[in-house]
């Protein structure tokens, strides 16, 4: 897997609960933040919604991520740090929970 060009949770105060609550305070970001940084840190905010949801409907419908993972021939790993934000979604990430899961992200 290549490094992401930023690492989502980096931009929450409590990176270890990015995809876990929707209750989350972000690390204020400088006056003169660069538009690339903002952008970065909206995405990080997106991608920790998405984990979020995801996360509870796999839980609710399949007992675990574990399990969701399995049914879905998901790489388990990878959909860890997805979920918490260690590593980027991409677009196809949602497409499969959207379908997988019945979700509208």
């Amino acid at each position: 897997m290549t490094s992401p060009r930023f690492i989502p949770r980096s931009y929450s105060e409590q990176p270890k609960l990015f995809g876990d609550t929707m209750l989350m305070t972000w690390r204020p970001l400088p006056e003169d933040a660069s538009e690339s940084l903002l952008d970065q840190a909206g995405a990080a905010k997106m991608q920790h919604l998405a984990a979020v949801k995801i996360r509870d409907a796999a839980i609710a419908e399949h007992g675990s991520v574990k399990v969701y993972a399995e049914m879905f021939d998901m790489e388990y790993g990878r959909l860890t740090k997805l979920l918490s934000g260690t590593v980027l979604m991409r677009f196809e990430d949602l497409a499969r929970a959207e379908r997988n899961l019945g979700l509208k992200l």
